[in-house]
């Protein structure tokens, strides 16, 4: 068969398009350009770490855990250091929580007021005062419990901590002073059976676990609100009043 010189044309014409394409497909114009790349890039995660007296665990060597034979107007503290160990500047809260309590010993002299020795809530009478460096934050004239129960016969104070997180670092109700990385802050409490307790409480006996809470202090901009919110990491603090 022989082509006419119309149908030629018309063939390479159509040929010439199918190699076009191709070049395009396969991405052959050529342009200007330059690439830069960086070297690695790294991304190391900031640490939050506190120790009580150098220690990582508040363990029994650092304060006497035991306080045997409290009576009305007796005072007992736990005094020790925290230190910020970590890389990043922290905010921080103590907590008091863990409650228990027992009849104990059950003398003569609680019968008239505890004839079944069932009346045992002395959280309810054990006054708290709270001290960080020399700040003052929970003094005796406040008259903070450890924790208040309707059930308790005394009812002597509404106003408890138990449970509830005390910032260690509030200077005012609308801010927080920062511990910066290596610093040591004293942080002092008091137990004291009230003074007005009667023989209801006599043996009787409790326990609880003292918490310390660190907090990055830094990113908070970003975060929902705005503004530092420890609720946004499931734990309550407490408003403390006069």
């Amino acid at each position: 068969m022989v082509l006419s010189k119309e149908r030629k044309r018309l063939l390479l014409v159509i040929a010439l398009i199918g190699i076009a394409v191709i070049l395009i497909g396969a991405g052959t114009y050529a342009y200007f350009s330059a690439t830069v790349t960086t070297g690695e890039i790294n991304f190391t995660a900031g640490t939050i770490d506190l120790s009580v007296n150098d220690s990582s665990t508040w363990n029994s060597v650092a304060y006497n855990t035991t306080f045997n034979d409290l009576k009305p107007c007796q005072k007992r503290w736990v005094n020790v250091t925290v230190k910020n160990n970590g890389t990043n500047p922290m905010y921080a809260w103590l907590s008091v929580c863990n409650i228990s309590n027992g009849g104990g010993l059950h003398p003569q002299s609680e019968f008239g007021e505890d004839p079944a020795d069932t009346i045992n809530m002395i959280e309810d009478v054990i006054q708290f005062d709270l001290y960080e460096n020399t700040t003052q934050i929970i003094p005796d004239s406040y008259g903070y419990v450890i924790n208040h129960t309707s059930l308790s016969p005394q009812n002597w104070s509404t106003k408890s901590i138990g449970c509830k997180y005390i910032a260690l670092n509030l200077t005012n109700p609308a801010q927080y002073l920062i511990w910066q990385p290596g610093e040591v802050h004293a942080v002092n409490m008091s137990y004291m059976l009230a003074c007005n307790t009667t023989n209801w409480a006599q043996g009787d006996n409790m326990t609880f676990r003292i918490t310390l809470f660190a907090l990055q202090s830094e990113g908070w901009e970003n975060s929902p609100g705005g503004v530092v919110d420890i609720s946004q990491v499931g734990i309550e603090q407490i408003t403390i009043v006069p």
